[in-house]
């Protein structure tokens, strides 16, 4: 059985200090270095006109090019598709439909399930919501095998959409690919040293400008309001640095996972959606060798809770007491059990076996 897999080029917009397209092009070179063979899937439509009709002949060209691009599959073969497509269209399902027809096998690895991240945004309109929806239905209902996030986004593709459990892979974690001199960081937990690293925005981290004064953080990435944080003394801003250097330069105790407006708790679209996903953040800090932070009703305490490589906390002020309290001994099980956990990211482990096992079951149906 040959196994391709769709190669979409990112947007070259943007800070290439956003890491935004780090996981996506991790799992490129993964597949790469796999065996799986590479279909570009480029998508060079200008922008044009901005009315209905011309988007819709947009969205119809799109999935005129993603049919064109994916002629050489045949009877037996499998496609590999990270979603959503950067090559996003609405008439995605007319070309799962030709895929199946010729007897392609398709495995689905889930980026992000915006039908459940964008339907809780008052900031996302209707249109856009509905677009969502019509892309992203056919893509999970036309798989043979679907790569999630981990357990709990698995219930909701059983819940929310009717997907077969047995045809579901729990990924665990995202891979972080960078250098192997990455891993080797992390200071003594008593210095109370804690990493922020991400969009800084009061948008999608609004918590950061309530931060509670008994524990000093260092903030690193972009949209950051310095003002706002300029008067706080246990907060420092370190700056925004590419996505594969980063690892090499975190050098505090701990790492912090969390979202939404609140310091208090993960609250809104954001802190919600932290009840599913596995944030690329705490494959940031892990690859670094650091242990995490994360909200307690976060789908990646259980795997940090698993691992021994982290903490859960309620608020962010119970961090100040989980530092004080923390032995020696207690840090450095967390940070050895961090350790191994970053060669693993480094060198794609999880993505290696949850696409071997996606498949296997894919290739079996």
């Amino acid at each position: 059985m040959r196994w391709w897999y769709a190669f979409e080029e990112a947007s070259s917009k943007g800070s290439n200090r956003n890491a935004g397209s780090k996981a996506r092009q991790d799992i490129n070179l993964i597949l790469d270095d796999m065996g799986v063979t590479r279909i570009n899937v480029f998508d060079t439509l200008a922008e044009g006109d901005s009315s209905m009709l011309a988007r819709l002949k947009k969205h119809r060209s799109i999935a005129n090019h993603w049919l064109q691009s994916l002629q050489a599959l045949e009877s037996g073969d499998g496609l590999i598709l990270q979603v959503p497509c950067i090559n996003h269209t609405i008439y995605i399902g007319k070309v799962i439909k030709d895929l199946k027809r010729r007897g392609v096998k398709i495995v689905i690895i889930i980026h992000d399930l915006d039908s459940l991240r964008g339907m809780l945004r008052d900031d996302v309109s209707m249109v856009h919501k509905r677009r969502i929806a019509v892309e992203e239905k056919p893509l999970l209902e036309g798989a043979d095998a679907i790569i999630s996030h981990n357990a709990f986004m698995s219930k909701a593709l059983v819940d929310s959409y009717g997907i077969s459990r047995d045809k579901i892979v729990d990924l665990e974690i995202f891979d972080y690919l960078c250098p192997d001199s990455a891993g080797s960081h992390g200071s003594s937990p008593h210095q109370g040293s804690v990493a922020v690293a991400g969009n800084l925005s009061p948008h999608k981290a609004g918590y950061l400008y309530d931060l509670p004064p008994s524990v000093s953080f260092s903030l690193y990435g972009v949209g950051l309001d310095q003002d706002r944080i300029s008067s706080l003394q246990n907060v420092s801003y370190k700056g925004s640095f590419p996505p594969d250097e980063l690892p090499n330069i975190l050098g505090e105790s701990f790492g912090l996972v969390w979202d939404g407006p609140s310091a208090t708790t993960c609250e809104g679209a954001f802190g919600a959606y932290l009840r599913i996903n596995n944030p690329h953040k705490t494959s940031l800090y892990l690859s670094a060798g650091i242990p995490v932070i994360t909200w307690n009703e976060a789908a990646m305490a259980r795997f940090l809770s698993d691992e021994r490589a982290g903490i859960a906390v309620s608020s962010l002020e119970q961090i100040h007491k989980e530092l004080v309290t923390m032995t020696p001994d207690g840090y450095a099980e967390l940070h050895s059990n961090a350790q191994a956990i970053s060669k693993r990211l480094r060198g794609g482990y999880y993505t290696r076996t949850a696409v071997t096992k996606a498949c296997q079951i894919a290739g079996g149906n």
